[in-house]
């Protein structure tokens, strides 16, 4: 009746939490009654709490009988002491009552659920920002832990790190339907480390971890200040490692920016290739925009792509969702696809969104490289100087609604095509010149989050 009732709360609970809250119990039963052994009273106390109308509910589905006598306990059922039970029990093992990893959540399971099957390679649009990682995980999924191993990419939020995560999954299955791939979030991990201890099954969990082909953690700064889950990481990681077994792991920073992490763990991270993604600029959320709006079987108009690119700066999660509210406002109304009805449609983002001026994009990178707004504005050809002038040219173009001869106007009353010059050499260097790709990020970020 019990193992028929699990499976019944399956439909009605939570799979987390039926492993957590159900895993350690274990039954006996006769013909009119039904007794839970909890191994505490923290264990009994959340039973009774929470899920008792949810078993209840189990057991009349169950048996055809009228009444059942439910009981919940503390401790061990006699069976498990070897004595004989006053009752007729059908308790066969620990097991067999039980909900633990290798049953509630098979390997197998586990391994495929959470991947993407629409996150590939072909439909990750690439751009300077990101062209690096895909190249790196690309390479790895043709020869899994023998390109590059360990992958470790880092970035703002919304940018792509999960899509590459999930390309590489994707692409390992195509090559080889058996692989075992495990891609999950480092809360994942933290969180199956804590039910391990628990439930005393620490041993099982890494071993599962420790068989996979690939494993893929994402946000690894949450590890940050959790001692323990460091430590089997750590090991973990070691083994793969060693066993050849690749690893991608993902972050918001750099490894030697994360306080609360192991100095080993930092190390290790190091040890294969670390890779930035950084903001797409606007020739890249175009794209983005363009390429989603195609896979929706919707041909926008270039002008119109390029607009929302000027005005959704952030990431790329951001643009998707503004292309979202264009399709249903375009459909709903039946509003052709133009600037007009993407104003329209994203009137309520745009208005949540601060409007940068020349002026303050100019104050921004004046205080970013300690020099004054007038040495922006003049015609110095020094360097230290020429090269802020045209970061901060360039910036204006990106994000601002002025026009190339206002932001020329805006600097000293230069040329348009000054402007433009400018925006091609910092697109320029920032292909080459990692000093200058790591500026333009800051500024852009600095300048993103005075507009929220």
């Amino acid at each position: 009746m019990w193992e028929t009732c699990l499976k019944y709360l399956e439909q009605l609970i939570d799979e987390h939490e039926l492993a957590t809250w159900f895993s350690p119990l274990q039954a006996e039963e006769d013909e009119d009654s039904l007794t839970l052994f909890a191994p505490n009273q923290f264990v009994s106390n959340k039973i009774k709490s929470d899920y008792l109308a949810q078993i209840k509910e189990s057991i009349n589905a169950s048996t055809e009988k009228e009444s059942i006598k439910l009981r919940i306990v503390n401790g061990l059922p006699e069976s498990s002491f070897g004595k004989s039970s006053p009752k007729k029990s059908t308790h066969k093992s620990h097991a067999s009552t039980t909900i633990n990893i290798a049953e509630r959540e098979s390997p197998r399971a586990f391994e495929t659920k959470q991947i993407i099957s629409e996150y590939t390679f072909e439909s990750f649009v690439q751009g300077n920002s990101n062209q690096l990682s895909l190249a790196a995980c690309q390479a790895a999924a043709d020869n899994p832990g023998k390109s590059y191993n360990p992958i470790f990419i880092y970035g703002n939020t919304g940018l792509g790190k999960t899509h590459l995560l999930h390309a590489f999954a994707n692409k390992v299955l195509q090559r080889n339907p058996a692989a075992k791939i495990i891609y999950q979030k480092s809360a994942d991990f933290i969180r199956q480390i804590v039910d391990a201890i628990r439930f005393q099954n620490l041993n099982e969990l890494k071993n599962y971890l420790e068989s996979a082909d690939a494993w893929l953690v994402d946000d690894i700064q949450f590890l940050q200040g959790k001692d323990r889950s460091q430590i089997e990481f750590f090991e973990t990681f070691n083994t793969l490692f060693e066993g050849k077994q690749q690893i991608i792991l993902t972050c918001d920073q750099l490894p030697k920016n994360l306080g609360g992490l192991e100095d080993r763990l930092k190390s290790r991270f190091n040890w294969g290739v670390t890779m930035e993604i950084e903001a797409p600029d606007i020739e890249l959320r175009a794209a983005v925009i363009l390429d989603k709006a195609q896979q929706h079987n919707l041909h926008l108009p270039e002008e119109m792509a390029f607009f929302v690119a000027q005005k959704m700066r952030t990431n790329i999660r951001e643009l998707e969702g503004a292309l979202n509210d264009i399709i249903l406002f375009h459909k709903f109304y039946g509003k052709p696809l133009t600037i007009e009805t993407a104003k329209e449609a994203l009137h309520k983002r745009f208005s949540e969104q601060r409007v940068l001026t020349i002026r303050d994009i100019q104050k921004t990178v004046a205080s970013y490289y300690r020099m004054s707004i007038e040495d922006l504005e003049g015609s110095s050809r020094k360097r230290n100087i020429a090269r802020p002038r045209q970061m901060c040219m360039t910036l204006c173009k990106e994000l601002t609604h002025h026009s190339l001869p206002e932001i020329g106007r805006g600097f000293g009353n230069r040329d348009h095509t000054t402007v433009l010059h400018a925006a091609k050499k910092i697109s320029e260097l920032r292909d080459s010149d990692d000093d200058i790709r790591q500026e333009y990020t800051n500024l852009m970020v600095i300048l993103s989050d005075q507009q929220q």
